[in-house]
């Protein structure tokens, strides 16, 4: 009880047992000369220990959503991943922190972005949409502001079903023999070279 509170959630629970069935796995794979249980597999044979762990170990017990079929969930319908946890309404996980949020122009086409993450589900639910905008640069003069267009960009999302989307990514296209751009600030300055 005095972990759960420390920790706030039962995560380190799912990993005990996760570690716990590995462990026990692995023994019984190594003593499995030794034991033989009554058992037995479809052909009526005698089925080791070690394949009756292996069968009975998956993710999460498959989320009581699936069924363990040799360490690996068979999910119902409707229910997808490795633990059978996901449905097409969950929206895939984005890595923020790995995308590309500045593609240099001069150094490659950016015409192809990678969207990092997990929970993506194959099938004519997963979609990408995105919106195209504009980055400008401010010249002020002495009674006028004008603003030039420096760079594109584009703001992407993903779904499993077309309709919830994960969150927002922003990339900016521009070239860095001119400009130097920041997602965070959404601007462009010009390059020291430039000054």
């Amino acid at each position: 009880m005095r972990l759960f509170q420390s920790t706030g959630g039962d995560s380190w629970l799912k990993v005990t047992i996760r570690n716990f069935a590995s462990v026990c796995l692995q023994e019984s794979k190594r003593l499995e000369i030794l034991t033989v249980t009554n058992s037995t597999n479809s052909t009526g044979a005698d089925k080791p220990i070690a394949s009756n762990i292996e069968e009975s170990v998956c993710p999460d017990d498959c989320s009581n959503q699936g069924e363990c079929v040799e360490g690996e969930c068979n999910c119902n319908d409707g229910h997808y991943g490795d633990s059978c946890s996901l449905t097409r309404s969950n929206a895939p996980t984005i890595i923020k922190n790995a995308f590309e949020d500045l593609c240099d122009s001069s150094q490659k086409p950016c015409r192809t972005f990678i969207i990092p993450g997990s929970d993506f589900i194959n099938g004519t639910g997963l979609t990408c949409k995105y919106t195209s905008m504009s980055v400008g640069f401010r010249i002020e003069e002495k009674r006028s502001v004008e603003v030039n267009i420096v760079a594109t960009g584009y703001r992407i999302a993903a779904s499993n079903n077309k309709e919830n989307y994960s969150e927002t990514l922003t990339n900016i296209v521009f070239d860095s023999t001119c400009y130097a751009c920041n997602t965070t600030t959404m601007s462009c300055d010009k390059s020291v070279s430039q000054n």
